[in-house]
Order: C-alpha cells, then structure tokens, then sequence
C-alpha cells in the first residue's frame, strides 16, 4: 500500500457554519484595550520562517516526483481526455480476486449539460469542460501567521478593543459574530458534539456565548470597535485540530450598511422571489419586490468589485487564495418581524463574492488531510462590509497555468494497475472486486521534506466496491491517482 508521509498538523474539512438568523439575550461583556496577542516580535518562528523562506528551488521540490509540464495549447479538459462521453468496461485481477472497471466519465459545456447527466443518473461522474487545468504551490497556515495585532489595526484601528466577556444578540451584538463564538464552542467545549441540546441553546433569548478564549492549539477572539464610521465587531481566530484561520467580521447592527437600522438582521439571498399563497389552495412565485421589498443597487460592476475584494483579503486579512468570485447573490436586509408575505421593511442591497474552492470549475477532494479556504464576502459600493472566512491554505505560486494531463484510457489503465499493486487485501469482504464512482478533481500532494509545503495538482478518485456490482458488497474506500502521470496518490479505505 502507499502511504503519504506523516503529516506535522493534523488537517481535516472543517464543517463549521456560520449561524444566520439567530436570536439571543444577555450580555457579560467588558472591554479592555488591544493587547499584543499574535505576532508583532520581529523575530519569526520556524515554522513561519520555513514558509516565507522558501526558495524557488525548494517550490519546484514540493512536486519531486510529479513531472509538471506546462501546456499552455489552448486544449480543454475534454481535448487531453480525448471525449466528452468516456466510459471504461474492463475485466483485470487484483491478487486472487477478479475484478472489473465500470467507469464513466461525462463532460459538459453548461450546466444544462450537467443537469442531463443528471438526470441520467451519472452527474456524480460529471464535468464541466474547462481550458484551466492550474498547477498551484501552496503552503499551511500556521498559528504563526495569522497576523492577528496587524488584522485587527487593518480593520478596526488603534481604537480597537478587546471583548473579554461574552456576546450575545440581546446585547445588540454583531449576529455573525456571535455565531463565531458559538461554533467555537461547539467545536472544542462542548462535551458531545452532537448533542442537540446545544443548538437548541443558540435560540434561548436568555443564552451568551464567551467571546475570548485561549486553549492549548486554538483560541478565539473577540474585538469591536468603528469601520466605516459604523460599529463593528470582529472574531479572529484558529481551529488548531483543522489548522485553519477564522474572521467574522460583521456590522453590530446589519441595518446600518443600508441606512436602515430596523433592519436588525441580513443574509444572503440567493432567490429574489417567494411563494405566496393567492387563496383557494393556490400558490404563485412573486418577486420580493412586487411584496414591498425595496432595492438598493450596487453601481459598480463585477470586475471592479473582485479586484476589491482581492485586495482587502491580501492586504488586510494577510491571506493569500486562489479565486474570488462574484455572484448573482444579494443581501437581505430584515428584522425579526419578516412573514413570508409582507417584504415593505426589508432591503435587498449589496452583493455577495465568494472565496471559491475550486480549480477551473473542477472541485477539490476533501478527506481529513484536506481542509478548505472558504469564505462569503459582503460588498456595497464602500467597498467589503462583512466577511466569514475559513483559511486553511496559502496560495504562493502558480507553476502551471494549464498543465498536460494523460488521455482517459492511458489514466484508466494506471488506475488499475496501480490499484491492482496497492490494495490492502485484507479489507476485501467479497470474492470480487469493482472499480465504479469516477471523478476528476484536484488534491494537495505534500512535500516529502517539508511538512508546511503542498502542491495541488489534477487527479482522478475512483470507489472501490468489495463485491460485483454497484449495489451489492462494501465500499472499501477510494483511490487517488496522479492525473499527471499516473502515480498513486493514495487509498483512502472506509472506516
């Protein structure tokens, strides 16, 4: 069996989301001013040092064994595969067991195309074509690097101050900050994380949530103070267990960003209509406008916007990622007292970007060695109002714009073969195997000399079912295999 190297951080896909629409009471805050906390010493851990410090030599190391060819041909994905329908049906041997490929591969060019996979039953098998197929050189967030006295000046100025006490909505705390502090806890104090109970709690008007905390690999902290001539509240923060850096940085009174106060709450819209009942029975869509919602709209356009929302997460947030998005979503700005039916104190205004996780519209694999950057930035035409981010990663250096990748049967006949050398006997419950489930994507690929260093490169997963048969047997788990040349990456067995 290959085994990847050990790792030095545990990183595993966080699941933390951010609460909407809560509502809470009490208050035990007390404010105190900024401390020193993070990392002002001029002087640089080693593990930041061995970040920063990396040469170009050491870069072109993180791959070592991955011969990356830059291929900038102007092929798409369907070009180097060699079809937009491919589909595998093989019969081979893995040790005394039989076994057989049942593999098929769509790619689309709309999500149309991806809806007829869909509905075919093969859309989990499925694509969109793409000309971008990047090499990316990437590097852990260490606690380190966080930044957290330079964030905190960044966003709130020499004015900020610390919130040592607990937050809560019923003190007219920013909402999102206080669902910051909340999955903080949840994810670290709470002795079982799946006790009801404790989400329950996150309604009880009379319930606060500690706002300032430092544990033995994660800590949490909580900052207010004026942005934007505006009362805000920040939670910077690090998930030791997932090896990730948090920010919910978030208005006290989401109302203000429209003019509108009583408008206590927001969130992000992605559909400008609702279904109303019309009487006997009957429902129509009607657009949150026609129910008295009124609209503000953001002037500038989306390319202007991206390039904002890329600057203020580099050079105020000290993160580095690979992809911001601009989409279609609104915000909803809203009180408590919102129906369903009667919009006339609500405001839809400001747009919404993303921090995409995401290489040339292909996804990334995500196990318990991967975690995500994700994020939602909040735009008007000031500028970024609000942001929640997840960053695990730091993206240092492009090595391939596009690079080559190996046609679809070439892929598929490693695939077997290096599965066929690799699998762990012993965990096969059936007398066949079957390989089914295949998709294309992209994973980290660490660096054997450096545990900090990773390189994100194009590969194919594929199931492997101990039994014949999509249906009948165990799923054993998935292999990861090296789209570039064909080297196994990994076999992830199910536990």
């Amino acid at each position: 069996m290959v085994k990847k190297h050990e790792r030095k951080w545990n990183k595993k896909l966080i699941t933390i989301a951010f609460a909407f629409g809560v509502s809470l009471s009490g208050c035990g805050k007390q404010a105190e001013t900024v401390t020193d906390y993070g990392n002002m010493s001029s002087e640089k851990t080693t593990a930041e040092s061995l970040t920063e410090e990396v040469s170009s030599q050491e870069i072109k190391n993180t791959s070592e064994s991955i011969d990356i060819q830059d291929a900038r041909s102007g092929q798409k994905l369907s070009d180097w595969l060699g079809g937009k329908e491919l589909s595998r049906e093989n019969t081979f041997s893995i040790g005394k067991y039989p076994a057989n490929s049942s593999l098929f591969f769509g790619i689309a060019e709309n999500e149309e195309e991806i809806e007829s996979f869909m509905k075919s039953g093969k859309g989990a098998s499925a694509t969109l074509d793409t000309d971008e197929l990047p090499v990316w050189h990437v590097s852990s967030v260490t606690q380190e690097g966080i930044h957290e006295s330079e964030v905190v000046h960044n966003l709130l100025g020499d004015n900020a101050t610390e919130i040592r006490g607990t937050v809560s909505l019923g003190a007219g705390d920013a909402e999102l900050v206080v669902g910051a502090c909340r999955d903080f806890i949840g994810r670290y104090d709470i002795p079982f994380k799946d006790d009801d109970a404790f989400y329950q709690e996150f309604d009880n008007p009379e319930h606060s949530w500690q706002a300032w905390f430092e544990g033995e690999n994660y800590y949490w902290h909580t900052y207010e103070g004026k942005y934007m001539d505006m009362d805000y509240q920040l939670v910077i923060g690090y998930l030791g267990e997932y090896h990730q850096k948090v920010i919910s940085f978030f208005p006290k009174n989401a109302g203000d960003l429209v003019g509108a106060p009583e408008c206590n709450l927001a969130r992000d819209l992605v559909s400008g209509q609702e279904q109303v009942e019309t009487g006997e029975g009957k429902w129509e869509w009607k657009t949150l406008e026609e129910l008295g919602a009124k609209k503000k709209e953001v002037s500038k356009n989306r390319e202007t916007l991206q390039k904002e929302a890329e600057s203020f997460v580099k050079n105020k947030l000290f993160a580095k990622v690979n992809d911001i998005q601009v989409n279609d979503t609104n915000l909803l700005f809203y009180n408590e007292s919102i129906n369903g039916q009667d919009y006339s104190n609500t405001i839809i205004g400001g747009v919404c970007a993303s921090i995409s996780w995401s290489f040339g519209k292909q996804f990334v694999y995500t196990d318990e060695d991967t975690i995500a950057n994700t994020g939602q930035i909040w735009m008007t035409d000031d500028g970024v109002v609000g942001i929640r981010a997840y960053i695990g990663w730091n993206f240092e250096e492009c090595l391939s714009e596009q690079v080559a990748i190996l046609p679809f049967d070439t892929a598929m006949e490693s695939l077997e073969a290096e599965i066929a050398k690799n699998l762990d006997l012993t965990k096969v419950t059936a007398s066949a195997l079957t390989l089914l489930h295949l998709r294309f994507g992209y994973y980290p690929v660490d660096s054997p000399s450096n545990p900090a260093e990773s390189t994100f490169i194009p590969v194919w997963i594929v199931g492997i079912n101990s039994g014949n048969g999509t249906i009948a047997g165990y799923y054993m788990g998935e292999a990861i295999m090296n789209a570039i040349d064909g080297s196994l990456i990994d076999i992830k067995y199910s536990k």
